[in-house]
């Protein structure tokens, strides 16, 4: 998501000005307070129709968790084809993928507490770490090899 504000100046900034730029890619933009990543269900005023889903797929003979939120938002919703500013809109939104599993993973660290649903944790020891690079070798020149010489990895993925 791309927003611009309207000012940063303490005297004419207002937070609830947001001009959003809405694309292919983000076609809508709405709030949901973070803590609400930690919970099935809602537990925030202004959160309806929360649901968790999860799937479990194995990958390099590693369990990986995904998880899909829904929730019904008024978005700014960009109208296909319509020129303009976009309107407010009720939907059901999905947050999914990447997207959801970046947001549980910050909101563990954020308010240090662990979702009340499974969400996978520490995935990337070594073993794994090294079939992903045998699955796809480039990965060895992001996060190193223990072929190279005075290899040390500093960082988990």
């Amino acid at each position: 998501m791309v927003a611009y504000l309207s000012s940063t100046l303490p005297e004419t900034h207002d937070p609830h000005k947001l001009v959003p730029s809405l694309d292919t890619e983000v076609s809508s933009l709405f709030t949901i307070p973070f803590e609400q990543f930690l919970h099935s269900k809602s537990t925030e005023g202004g959160v309806h129709d929360w649901r968790h889903e999860s799937r479990e797929i194995n990958w390099l003979g590693a369990k990986w968790i995904f998880h899909d939120f829904f929730a019904t938002v008024t978005a700014l919703v960009k109208q296909e084809g319509a020129e303009g500013d976009p309107l407010p809109t009720r939907i059901l939104a999905r947050i999914w993928g990447l997207t959801a599993r970046i947001l549980v993973d910050a909101c563990i660290v954020g308010y240090g507490q662990m979702p009340d649903f499974p969400h996978t944790m520490d995935l990337w020891d070594e073993a794994k770490i090294d079939a992903m690079i045998k699955y796809d070798p480039s990965m060895a020149a992001i996060v190193g090899s223990r072929k190279e010489e005075g290899y040390q990895r500093q960082h988990k993925l």
